[in-house]
């Protein structure tokens, strides 16, 4: 919602271009927000709500379940932990790297435990093939995610076994969660991996 909002006060300024930095190839994830950006260029005076809808009917029957995911995401984590708690002027730098060092004190493993709860409701026999190929990739950026956050979050005596847990995850899973690993590893340098 932030980069719609400021996507809308560029337009009051006829700014003319924009660069969003978001992981690559996480579509699953991050994809909904260069969707609304991409198009609220080709459609803005929409709503943010109105392209929040657009990008949710993708999922066909999961539609419903997608978005209490995202909202959730959004609200328990973004809105309340992570905007709430940035300094005005990193703000408009890359914040990735302001983050990731602070993710102890933004996200939990409870938070995509609950997130994933949310999209565990969904019949996926009553999709179609690229809706369920989407629905699939979301529920598996999730999973990642909470590994990802358990094995940050492990104490040193389960750190091992915690970042085990999710090499296995990762190898196995390689291909199917489209992610370029090479950017993700060096965002995680600065993380308590």
């Amino acid at each position: 919602k932030e980069v719609y909002k400021e996507f809308q006060l560029g337009r009051k300024y006829n700014v003319i271009g924009t660069d969003v930095d978001s992981l690559p190839n996480t579509w699953a994830s991050s994809g909904i927000v260069t969707y609304i950006l991409a198009r609220s260029y080709i459609e803005p005076d929409k709503s943010f709500e109105a392209l929040e809808e657009e990008y949710y009917s993708a999922f066909g029957g999961a539609k419903e379940d997608v978005k209490k995911y995202f909202r959730y995401i959004r609200k328990n984590i973004w809105e309340e932990r992570v905007m709430n708690n940035i300094p005005l002027e990193k703000m408009y730098d890359n914040l990735s790297y302001y983050i990731v060092p602070r993710i102890k004190d933004i996200i939990t493993e409870k938070d995509y435990i609950e997130a994933g709860k949310l999209l565990a409701k969904v019949d996926v026999k009553k999709l179609s093939a690229s809706e369920k190929n989407r629905f699939t990739a979301l529920k598996l950026e999730n999973e990642h995610a909470r590994l990802t956050v358990k094995a940050i979050h492990a104490k040193r005596t389960d750190k091992m076994k915690a970042n085990q847990a999710l090499l296995q995850f990762r190898v196995k899973h390689k291909n199917d969660l489209n992610i370029f690993w090479p950017n993700l590893f060096r965002i995680e340098k600065h993380s308590d991996l």
